[in-house]
């Protein structure tokens, strides 16, 4: 018998050998610029997190436009957002249920964690009943929240008391003002402006709200 050098196929397997060493390399040096690539994104995205005061894990968050992460919300406690805007919704007449529903059926459709500040209990159980009803074309996912029930994961919370069960980003009023330093927690507050003179001075406070300082 010839030995293994002599024999034709062993060629073959040499060239063969060569190759899956020559792959093994290449496999190693890619490998090897992956992990430096990924070094270099993991710096890149902090120096950019600490150059735009956004907690870095904000930019892990691919949900949505909303904003959401902007500022810390956790449970049902809050703190201050970096920046809150304003956007006021002009009425046309002074009813205001179901434009705020339609705002909050856009908010939901946008991807967007939603808490509605309804302060007086009875009107907080008229307005879960008219958002379950107002439109039988739609379905606004939604909770009637109290305290008891802890965090909750509904995309719609209506609320009575400063909680963000929800983790919500925006917030939408529904009768009296909310609290101020609460409000500032959100990202974007909402609230529908009725004509005539209950208009002008609810402009007004959002107005003074906006221009007082933030502590």
């Amino acid at each position: 018998m010839l030995p293994l050098e002599g024999r034709p196929e062993s060629a073959l397997f040499a060239k063969i050998a060569r190759r899956c060493e020559l792959c093994f390399r290449k496999a190693a040096v890619v490998v090897i610029l992956l992990q430096r690539l990924a070094e270099v994104q993991i710096v890149s995205h902090s120096r950019f997190a600490a150059k735009t005061d956004f907690p870095a894990g904000l930019l892990d968050n691919d949900s949505k436009d909303c904003t959401q992460g902007a500022h810390d919300v956790v449970g049902i406690g809050y703190t201050l957002a970096m920046e809150t805007r304003v956007e006021l919704l002009e009425l046309q007449t002074p009813k205001r249920a179901g434009e705020l529903c339609r705002l909050i059926e856009k908010l939901h459709g946008e991807g967007c964690r939603v808490v509605v500040w309804v302060s007086d209990d009875g009107l907080r159980q008229v307005f879960d009943d008219f958002l379950w009803a107002f439109d039988d074309s739609t379905f606004i996912p939604h909770v009637l929240w109290t305290a008891s029930m802890g965090d909750v994961e509904d995309p719609v919370v209506l609320v009575g008391e400063p909680a963000n069960p929800n983790r919500g980003d925006e917030l939408v009023v529904a009768d009296e003002f909310p609290p101020e330093d609460w409000a500032r927690s959100f990202a974007v507050v909402h609230d529908a402006i009725p004509p005539g003179e209950d208009g002008v001075e609810r402009r007004a406070w959002w107005d003074r709200w906006m221009k007082s300082p933030q502590d």
